[in-house]
């Protein structure tokens, strides 16, 4: 049942992982699994956290990790901290973030956990993008791209992907934003898997409305908030830092009516028509940059 609810979950299916992780969390602790529970607990943190019911969060994974320490297991404090460091960046507290996150990084070397290292060195490549270190962001990144890479952790080499196109953005590097932000579309769909697939279609809109397609940038962001609304996915706060200055930017040189109109358009269509949409063109303009 946990590994059920985790699969919803990493799917963007919140609600019907948090019913599995709910269950999950009374069998274990009606058969004394201290482990199960932790996990369950820290799941159902990030789930709170992500949903910006902050205090539930704070609550559950805090639980969480007063368990893992109890009981000594390594990957269930790193798993709680790198949630409260998410907690933190919720709250726009990312030094707080940064020292649970380094905290994590040394647990999972001495517990010699590649994953836990690969994951803790992600997240604070991504908090870097955040506060600005943009070189510090670079390293981070592409450390843990290699290590997801490695370990043939699909799901993971995408987010890092998702931010080294962010880190690009922050940069106004809009060519490399555009190439990694289709990159990662490419391949969710090659797998079949729509995790991150919003963060993506932020990356292209981003770039298009910096090329001054103003209306099919506002189509796009309008379609990814449709698709988070059904789904009742978060917004997550690093990628709002960076995301969020090129909608304000872009929303000035459009009358308000105009943009009206082309969100709400966007927000009526399908995740695969907002795909199609953004894709338009895309692809040719990319592989004319080599």
């Amino acid at each position: 049942m946990l590994v059920l609810g985790d699969l919803d979950v990493k799917q963007g299916d919140y609600p019907q992982g948090e019913e599995k992780l709910e269950a999950s969390l009374a069998l274990c602790r009606e058969a004394g699994d201290r482990r199960g529970e932790a996990q369950a607990l820290n799941m159902l943190g990030f789930i709170a956290s992500e949903r910006n019911d902050l205090e539930r969060a704070k609550k559950l994974l805090e639980e969480s990790l007063a368990l893992g320490r109890k009981a000594g297991i390594p990957i269930v404090i790193n798993s709680a901290l790198n949630s409260l460091a998410a907690l933190a960046a919720y709250r726009n507290d990312y030094a707080r973030a940064t020292v649970l996150l380094e905290e994590g990084l040394g647990i999972a070397r001495a517990a010699g956990d590649v994953g836990g290292i690969a994951v803790n060195t992600a997240n604070l490549g991504a908090t870097a993008v955040v506060t600005g270190e943009f070189e510090r962001a670079k390293q981070l990144l592409q450390e843990a791209r290699e290590l997801f890479w490695k370990l043939g952790d699909w799901l993971h080499v995408s987010v890092a992907d998702i931010n080294l196109g962010n880190l690009a953005l922050a940069q106004n590097d809009f060519d490399l934003a555009e190439k990694q932000g289709l990159k990662v579309i490419l391949d969710l769909q090659e797998r079949a898997e729509v995790y991150g697939i919003d963060s993506a279609l932020d990356i292209l809109a981003s770039v298009t409305a910096s090329r001054g397609e103003i209306r099919r940038a506002a189509r796009i962001w309008g379609g990814v908030e449709g698709y988070r609304d059904a789904r009742d996915l978060p917004w997550a706060p690093d990628e709002r830092e960076v995301i969020e200055p090129h909608i304000d930017a872009a929303r000035t040189r459009l009358d308000e009516a105009a943009w009206e109109e082309e969100w709400e358009r966007g927000k009526s269509m399908t995740l695969d028509q907002t795909v199609g949409y953004a894709l338009e063109g895309v692809g040719d303009r990319v592989r004319e940059q080599g």
